[in-house]
């Protein structure tokens, strides 16, 4: 094969995997992982992000390397079952030790009640992400249960209270419905944001699309903005503008600066390669 010939090759492939992944739901697994992002912390200091990730693929931390100087800023932990579905969601403040001790002040444990139905125990100043599940009537401190119906595509289409703060347990009271339009994106209230026609980020793993929400196609951006977003050749985003910079927005991380920068690892014919 000449070299223009493999270059097209390439280049076709790599465009078939990033449509597929656009215009189908459910295209998972993702060519690409998310390894690490950058950001401003909220005293703009410049601060990364680091994912590490167990052996089936999934998420198991996202911890920034500044720690001191990102107060207010989470860091995450996961756990997950035999069937690799996410039990387990930590999120934590600063490390309280230099052994690594990170205590969780909100505590997620997801049950799988029904393929299409997860429930959300939420609890908070929980104990050590080391140690074992908190339960709930155990731990002195606020509890709250949701349930997640999930659509044909396994996307959060109905949210539900099941118990409020410390409250006792209460018929499902419907919160939020998520409806997707055609293109696969959640509707916008903003008028000065708009999608481009490129991959989403958080499509590169189901959690992120779980934990946060979101399992809109695209990505949103400014409209009529002179910023440039940048791509690798699987169409996901390397660098947006941040288009509400003093909001809790990607990661649920508050980013001051003017991007986000996001390097990721992406699975080729000749091995994982970063972009």
């Amino acid at each position: 094969m000449s070299l223009t010939a493999g270059a097209i090759l390439f280049t076709f492939s790599s465009c078939k995997k990033g449509y597929e992944i656009i215009h189908n739901p459910d295209g998972h697994p993702s060519p690409c992982q998310i390894t690490k992002f950058d950001i401003q912390s909220f005293y703009f200091t410049p601060d990364e992000y680091v994912i590490g990730y167990n052996a089936a693929g999934n998420p198991d931390s996202m911890i920034d390397i500044h720690p001191i100087d990102n107060l207010g800023n989470p860091r995450y932990f996961f756990r997950y079952d035999s069937l690799n579905r996410l039990t387990d969601w930590m999120i934590t403040n600063q490390p309280y030790s230099t052994t690594g001790g990170y205590f969780a002040f909100s505590w997620h444990k997801y049950e799988y009640v029904h393929p299409n139905y997860i429930t959300d125990t939420m609890i908070t100043y929980a104990g050590d992400v080391r140690g074992p599940r908190p339960i709930a009537s155990a731990t002195l401190t606020t509890n709250t249960v949701k349930a997640y119906t999930l659509d044909i595509h396994g996307r959060i289409s109905k949210i539900w209270s099941l118990r409020e703060a410390n409250g006792p347990d209460h018929a499902p009271v419907l919160l939020t419905t998520n409806n997707y339009d055609t293109n696969g994106n959640l509707p916008l209230t903003d008028t000065s944001l708009t999608y481009d026609n490129k991959i989403n980020y958080y499509r590169t793993n189901k959690v992120w699309e779980f934990i946060f929400n979101n399992y809109s196609r695209n990505n949103i951006v400014k409209k009529n903005s002179t910023f440039t977003p940048v791509y690798n050749t699987y169409w996901f985003p390397t660098s947006l503008e941040n288009y509400d910079p003093f909001s809790v927005r990607p990661f649920g991380v508050i980013n001051n600066s003017l991007t986000l920068d996001i390097t990721y690892a992406c699975s080729m014919d000749h091995g994982p390669v970063d972009y």
